[in-house]
C-alpha cells in the first residue's frame, strides 16, 4: 500500500519542484534532513508496540498506508528522498515489528524511486551518470556505517543540514 501511494505522489513532488528554486529545496532539505537527525538521536529505542497488534490487515490500516505512501512519494518526488520515512511510518502506522520494517522498506524504496526518477526523466531533466554512480557508492556504505553508528550518522546529517542552511542563506 505504501509502494502503490508513493507511484501516486512522486510525479507529484516531481512537478512541484518545478516550481521552487534551487534556494528553496535546498532549505526544505536541510530541515528534513535536521529534522530526521534530531529524532535519531531523541528515539534511540525502538517503540513497545505488542506483537499481537503486528497482524492488523483492517481498511483504516491500509488508508493510513496509502496515504503515507503519497506523503513519502511526495518527498521522494521533490527532494529525492523519502525512504527514511518508510521504515517509520510501518512501525507507526502498520505496527509491524522493527525488523519486518525494515526488510519491507528497501523493495518500498525501489519501487518509489522509479516512479520519482522516470518523472523527472519525462519532464526532460537528465542525470549525470559518473556523479550518480559515486554517490550512490557513497550511499550504501553511508548506510552500512549509519546502521552501526546511529548517534554518529545523526551528528553527520545535523551538520551536513546546518552547512546547507548557513550555504543557502547566505546565497540569497
Amino acid at each position: 500500500m505504501m509502494a502503490a501511494g508513493g507511484v501516486a505522489g512522486a510525479p507529484l513532488g516531481a512537478w512541484a519542484g518545478r516550481f521552487l528554486s534551487g534556494n528553496w529545496l535546498m532549505l526544505v532539505f536541510a530541515a528534513f534532513i535536521a529534522v530526521i537527525a534530531l529524532r535519531l538521536l531523541w528515539e534511540k529505542t525502538e517503540p513497545d508496540l505488542g506483537a499481537s497488534s503486528a497482524t492488523q490487515t483492517g481498511r483504516s490500516q491500509v488508508a493510513r498506508l496509502s496515504i503515507a505512501g503519497v506523503f513519502v512519494g511526495v518527498v521522494a518526488g521533490l527532494l529525492g528522498i523519502g525512504g527514511v520515512l518508510i521504515a517509520p511510518s510501518l512501525v507507526l502506522l502498520a505496527r509491524l515489528p522493527i525488523h519486518r520494517a525494515i526488510a519491507t522498506t528497501m523493495p518500498v524504496v525501489f519501487i518509489i524511486s522509479l516512479s520519482a526518477i522516470s518523472s523527472h526523466l519525462l519532464a526532460g531533466q537528465r542525470v549525470p551518470p559518473g556523479p550518480t554512480l559515486w554517490f550512490a557508492a557513497a550511499g550504501a556504505a553511508g548506510l552500512l556505517a549509519g546502521m552501526r553508528l546511529q548517534a554518529v550518522f545523526a551528528m553527520a546529517m545535523l551538520a551536513v543540514a546546518a552547512f546547507i542552511l548557513v550555504r543557502s542563506l547566505v546565497s540569497n
